[in-house]
């Protein structure tokens, strides 16, 4: 009866060891970065310089932020982690449509920008947040945040 006991103790360790290799942690996020960079994404100026905005973590997190002035410091909020899958296709848009090398950058009175952001340095695009629409070239990787940070809101 014993040796049963400790057949089962072993087995179950086992699995468990097994299934923490394969799958993580519970509770924990896998340590592959899907993203070799860090995408934010706002919309900010006017007479008060404040605005709002979005991070996407190279590592899936995603957190909101507000600043009412320029001069007050940002409010973040984390909502939540972005599936890999939603990650991974906006890795695939950035890199189908060679963002990271795509040059606009217009302000206007209220100014909504992009940036790339990683261990080298950062890229960014803006165009001015009364326009119409995003330059076409980034409108996909657009609909794609807004799509992520929908998602939470359900």
């Amino acid at each position: 009866m014993i040796a049963r006991l400790d057949f089962f103790r072993t087995a179950l360790i086992g699995l468990t060891a097994w299934s923490w290799l394969v799958c993580g942690k519970p509770g924990s996020r896998t340590t592959d970065m899907i993203l070799d960079y860090d995408i934010l994404w706002s919309t900010s100026g006017g007479f008060t310089g404040g605005g709002e905005g979005y991070t996407l973590y190279r590592d899936g997190r995603l957190e909101s932020w507000t600043q009412v002035r320029a001069s007050l410091p940002r409010e973040t909020k984390f909502i939540g982690n972005v599936s890999n899958g939603a990650v991974l296709k906006i890795r695939r848009i950035v890199q189908e449509n060679e963002l990271l090398r795509f040059n606009h950058n217009v302000t206007g009175n209220m100014t909504t920008s992009l940036i790339f952001r990683n261990d080298d340095g950062e890229h960014s695009v803006s165009w001015p947040a009364n326009a119409k629409a995003a330059p076409q070239q980034i409108a996909s990787l657009m609909e794609q945040l807004h799509a992520v940070i929908a998602a939470f809101k359900k």
